[in-house]
């Protein structure tokens, strides 16, 4: 499909993409909620030392659903590459505008990056 002939046919699709990423972390930890050691872990976190945990897979959901949960805190970074007739600042405002209205309730910032103009310039190296 293309971008620039169809924007919301893509929209759709990358929306979908996180809206199911978002689902898998909520299935996981569904699924961790139902392991007594984990509700023991809730319970008493505070009593733990991260050295202990902080390597562990279940560790790793647990602390991305923490987060996801804070909707202000989640930036949505699009990487997109095209080329076009010099309209790409354009194009890029238009998406950027459609992301927001679709993920309002989700999402605190979005951002569309490219080589051009990246968005973690000093954390961020794209070969």
């Amino acid at each position: 499909y293309d971008v620039l002939k169809n924007p919301d046919i893509f929209i759709n699709r990358v929306t979908g993409k996180l809206e199911d990423t978002l689902k898998a972390i909520r299935v996981i930890i569904q699924y961790l909620e139902r392991k007594s050691w984990y509700r023991l872990y809730l319970r008493y976190h505070h009593l733990i030392p991260y050295f202990f945990i902080k390597n562990k897979d279940w560790y790793f959901w647990h602390r991305l659903h923490l987060l996801v949960q804070q909707k202000e805190l989640l930036t949505f970074v699009l990487w997109l590459e095209i080329q076009t007739d010099g309209t790409t600042e354009n194009l890029i405002s238009n998406l950027t505008k459609i992301l927001a209205n679709n993920l309002s309730n989700t999402i605190g910032t979005i951002k569309i990056s490219n080589r051009s103009n990246p968005i973690f310039r000093k954390s961020l190296k794209v070969k």
